[in-house]
């Protein structure tokens, strides 16, 4: 399930610039809806520590390879994921291209379309975490 989204920005820009336009940091704040756990990117995000781990870089040891690996794959597995937003979506690139005057409003649309195929009939990604999505009516009701 895609949690939290906004824009539209260009896409020109660097992950840590998008991340303080969207306000990343303030979820793991306290206060925020993500206090007391940690977040995983890579390299770029070491100006965000504590609250963003990243990969270990430099002379590793066998067990940092292997987290590095194993984490990896996982995150490879949520950009897997917002894959598929534009996959399911093929109306998105699309619009885009016609210089839609609200990006925004397509992109959330999509985004929404996605989550309910999530309900109905689940995604890789939530297997691999053993995270199932919510219900139906249980989605419907939190938006």
């Amino acid at each position: 399930m895609v949690g939290r989204c906004f824009g539209p920005v260009e896409g020109r820009h660097h992950d840590v610039h998008l991340a303080n336009e969207g306000r990343l940091l303030d979820l793991f704040r306290v206060g925020g809806p993500l206090h007391g756990y940690i977040g995983y990117g890579d390299k770029a995000y070491i100006s965000m520590e504590p609250y963003i781990f990243h990969p270990f870089f430099g002379f590793t040891t066998r067990d940092e390879r292997r987290f590095n690996g194993s984490m990896s794959s996982m995150r490879v597995e949520v950009e897997h994921d917002i894959g598929h937003v534009y996959s399911r979506a093929a109306f998105i690139q699309h619009e885009m291209r016609l210089r839609n005057e609200n990006p925004g409003i397509v992109f959330l649309a999509a985004v929404f379309l996605h989550n309910i195929h999530t309900c109905v009939y689940g995604n890789q990604t939530a297997c691999r975490f053993m995270c199932p999505p919510p219900t139906l009516d249980g989605y419907l009701y939190q938006v």
